[in-house]
């Protein structure tokens, strides 16, 4: 069995970072627009459960 060696600091804070592309930030904010829109519908609908209280005050 050979043990795997970790890598030097010098090159981990030596890493190239990938270049973000204009459809890499698509992706992000398709996935972005999803989540909002879920949240939104979670929100209308807990203040149609809420409002039905509200009224019957």
């Amino acid at each position: 069995m050979s043990a795997s060696i970790p890598p030097k600091r010098e090159d981990l804070l030596n890493l190239e970072t990938p270049e973000m592309t204009q459809s890499d930030w698509g992706n992000f904010f398709v996935a972005q627009c999803g989540a909002s829109a879920a949240l939104i519908a979670l929100l209308f609908a807990a203040l149609s459960i809420i409002l039905q209280g509200i009224i019957s005050c």
